[in-house]
């Protein structure tokens, strides 16, 4: 519990002395061995947020290049136990941390040389202690405050693509006020901004291929002419770590979307022709989905909502790209297309008679609809 362990940290003194930072021990900062998980890289990283969806393949990539991970956890052990597996002997390094107390992060960054910011949500719990924009606000100052004051050299903040202090959502003003504040505290910090984050464990593809049980397609009517640049989780943690291993990428912004723009009708209905569903459209307006669907099991459903009106709008609201932004290209990371892997995550949605059908037989199937 990481009660028990903030109670002990309390009854220690202080480190947070120049003397004491001055000295720390920071041996894994020196690389050495040939490359790969049994090496050193000289990287010493904490990822904040490992648990989450993007933290445990930013973990992994880290892990295959010989870096020291440091993971903070804020929930039972089991919840880290997937991660383990992922470094050497030696190399991942679990401590306790909570977002509120400044002593426990100050564990967790003290002997490293970079830390990775990947804390957020996209919904706020009934009773809960962390509002978004506690999390997404004043934890990630609290984070690039204290890595400063603990020496840290590299301190990497991802936000969101589209995120504004003018923007209509109130999750795309929170990150913006968090990227403001985590500059103030970090000057030199780096931020990526990523689009849509797919993957076998996202909201967005399992959010489609759950609703084609349904036998219709909702859709947002205001919201289906909305152009969307989804992104892969993967080039996402590659992103991360060409941070970490390129000085140069300092003190900028870099904007991470994938090679193609869709239109949000459009991408659906291909996700539908993936799964091989009849594609039945219903344009329901915002409000009333908003409010007559998400809203309810917001509140009944208050642990973790199948689907919460903030993202919601994060499905259907549009990319915006700010422009003349570096992205991934600039970091020399080819974007992944959506075609190479929507199929890998919404297989597990088909009907058990089409499963196997690869993609390039998928426009042969005939009478799909006999399998909704």
């Amino acid at each position: 519990c990481w009660r028990r362990a903030v109670a002990i940290t309390q009854s220690r003194p202080s480190l947070r002395t120049p003397a004491k930072m001055a000295t720390a021990s920071r041996l894994a900062a020196f690389p050495k061995g040939k490359g790969g998980r049994s090496s050193v890289s000289g990287h010493v990283v904490t990822v904040f947020g490992c648990t989450g969806f993007i933290g445990k393949y930013v973990v992994n990539r880290l892990g295959r290049c010989g870096s020291q991970v440091v993971l903070p956890y804020r929930q039972d052990q089991t919840a880290t136990r997937h991660l383990r597996v992922m470094g050497d002997l030696g190399q991942l390094i679990f401590t306790p941390f909570h977002l509120q107390h400044e002593e426990s992060i100050y564990n967790a960054v003290k002997h490293s040389t970079v830390v990775i910011n990947l804390c957020g949500r996209n919904f706020s719990r009934r009773l809960s202690q962390f509002s978004q924009r506690d999390v997404h606000v004043d934890g990630a100052e609290r984070l690039a405050r204290i890595s400063r004051e603990a020496g840290v050299e590299r301190f990497i903040h991802v936000s969101t693509l589209g995120a504004s202090q003018s923007g209509d959502l109130q999750f795309h003003i929170d990150k913006a006020d968090g990227e403001e504040a985590v500059r103030k505290a970090f000057p030199s910090a780096t931020i990526l901004r990523p689009s849509n984050v797919l993957g076998p464990e996202d909201r967005f593809l399992n959010f489609f291929g759950h609703r084609a049980y349904w036998k219709i397609s909702p859709l947002l009517k205001e919201q289906c002419g909305a152009t969307k640049m989804p992104v892969y989780v993967v080039d996402v943690a590659k992103a991360a770590v060409q941070c970490v291993e390129d000085p140069s990428t300092a003190g900028q912004t870099y904007e991470l979307f994938g090679p193609k723009t869709y239109k949000m009708e459009e991408l659906v209905h291909y996700l539908f022709r993936i799964l091989l569903r009849r594609f039945v459209p219903v344009r329901i307006p915002e409000k009333l989905y908003l409010n007559v669907y998400c809203a309810p099991t917001e509140f009944v459903l208050s642990r973790r909502p199948f689907t919460t009106r903030n993202e919601a709008q994060l499905i259907y609201y549009p990319n915006v790209r700010a422009p003349g932004m570096p992205g991934l290209l600039d970091l020399g990371i080819t974007p992944t297309p959506l075609e190479e892997y929507a199929l890998y995550t919404l297989r597990r949605y088909r009907h058990h008679q089409t499963v196997d059908v690869p993609m390039d037989e998928v426009e042969r199937v005939d009478g799909a609809e006999k399998f909704i």
